[in-house]
């Protein structure tokens, strides 16, 4: 049965989520190929920058970072990243607490794809250099470096003339350079017990998290970057992205059929199944008629 709705990326009878870019290129080929003698179609693609009057903060907290054993720390920046599934530190970080970790290869994935990389992980633990709480941060990943976000550092000087700010001290490191990444695995990293919120639009919230004040949203005082950073980031164990990619490269478009809810077998195992139901356990098994 032909699939009913069509992918909203090339307008194909198949699911928007199996479009890949390599399809569209496949058929504009082939489209192109058909056409003898026509003149050569060169597609443009326009470079757009994002107008944004204010600058956008992201949750950058001064924090302490010890080896396993507490007995050496550094004082650095890190990056409260709830969209990641893995903590990150930079091997700047690492080469300041002279510690190593253990040698892997990761597989990472991110919003502009994946990648495998030979990295180290390490055990850490992180306080806020405010607090007294210390939390341990376990399988860090070890990279190069992270994105250079220091302008979403917190600064005591720029932010006196907000007045929901009143009373807050934001510590500041000498470097200002972001090693740590935590991700949302550190829950009581990110748990936040007390926030505020400002009176107009282009004021940034404070929330109190694990590792003290951050600041995260619009800030009119921040000067604007039309560079965005995207910092999901997770550890692909491969599941959608090689099952997708297996069915992109051994079958073509033309060959995806859509099976409805009624003849579709995988819909018992989700729904439930008793075992004296004979009619949908011989379903279950045989699979539909065609």
């Amino acid at each position: 049965m032909p699939f009913s709705q069509k992918c909203k990326n090339c307008n194909k009878p198949h699911h928007t989520l199996l479009h890949s870019d390599e399809m569209t290129a496949s058929a504009n080929r082939a489209k192109q190929n058909q056409c003898d003698g026509a003149s050569q179609t060169v597609a443009s693609v326009k470079s757009v920058a994002l107008k944004r009057k204010a600058g956008v903060r992201l949750m950058v907290a001064p924090v302490r970072v010890f080896i396993d054993d507490g007995s050496r720390f550094v004082d650095t920046y890190c990056l409260l990243d709830n969209g990641s599934q893995v903590n990150i530190c930079s091997q700047r970080l690492m080469d300041k607490l002279h510690t190593k970790g253990a040698n892997v290869t990761q597989k990472i994935t991110g919003i502009a794809g994946s990648r495998e990389m030979n990295s180290s992980l390490a055990s850490l633990r992180v306080k806020g250099l405010n607090e007294s709480a210390t939390f341990s941060l376990s399988e860090v990943l070890v990279m190069k470096d992270l994105p250079d976000i220091s302008s979403s550092i917190p600064r005591n000087s720029q932010l006196r003339s907000y007045e929901h700010l009143h009373g807050l001290h934001f510590p500041e490191v000498s470097e200002s350079c972001i090693d740590l990444l935590i991700g949302a695995g550190a829950v009581q990293v990110h748990s936040v017990v007390d926030a505020r919120v400002g009176s107009r639009r282009g004021q940034p919230t404070a929330f109190k998290t694990g590792v003290g004040w951050v600041l995260m949203g619009p800030d009119e005082l921040m000067p604007s970057n039309k560079d965005c950073y995207l910092c999901l980031s997770c550890c692909d164990s491969g599941k959608l992205n090689d099952r997708l990619s297996v069915i992109h490269e051994h079958s073509d478009v033309s060959q995806w059929r859509y099976v409805d809810a009624k003849n579709n077998p995988a819909n018992i195992a989700s729904r439930g199944l008793l075992p004296d139901n004979r009619a949908k356990t011989e379903f279950w098994i045989q699979g539909p008629a065609f």
